[in-house]
């Protein structure tokens, strides 16, 4: 009996049938497959009109393009003046203005300041100086930062720079 079930199978086979009528179960599966590739077309479909979406937006420059054009101008204009005819209060005015559109466009593109305080962590600071621990502060502690890090959603893109205090050699 076994042999003429696999002759069976072996005929339904070479006539490119890819089920046989006898067997429940393959045609429960194969209804669940079709099922299943109906809904990855369909799919496929969303996928490709917003890849043509992706695709047009592209044609556009970067939302911080047009502040970067900004900030250019106002580099030039700084430039430009000697530096005997600044006058310090307008340079320093000029320089808040540039460090706020720095914040805004860094904040369009999702990066953030590290700006850390506390225990030195090697992963998100950079130690380029060391001072001796004063004033009841642990040593391994961050004295003061020379230059802010920076993170894009949570890696760090830039390792602050920190002075951090030191235990006082013996």
């Amino acid at each position: 009996m076994i042999r003429i079930i696999r002759l069976g199978e072996d005929e339904g086979l070479a006539k490119g049938e890819t089920s046989m009528p006898w067997n429940p179960l393959s045609r429960l599966r194969i209804a669940r497959l079709r099922a299943e590739n109906a809904a990855l077309r369909a799919e496929a479909a969303e996928l490709r009109a917003e890849q043509r979406l992706w695709r047009a937006e592209t044609d556009h420059p970067h939302p911080v393009v047009p502040e970067l054009l900004v900030l250019a101008d106002w580099l030039a204009d700084l430039t430009k003046q000697g530096a005997e005819e600044t006058d310090p209060e307008q340079a320093a005015t000029a320089l808040r203005w540039l460090d706020g559109r720095l914040i805004r466009l860094f904040a369009l593109c999702d990066v953030a300041d590290l700006h850390d305080e506390g225990p030195v962590d090697p992963v998100r600071h950079e130690i380029v100086g060391s001072r001796p621990a004063d004033d009841g502060r642990p040593a391994g502690s961050i004295a003061r930062t020379v230059r802010h890090g920076y993170v894009w959603r949570g890696r760090v893109l830039r390792r602050q720079q920190v002075i951090m205090y030191a235990e006082e050699p013996d």
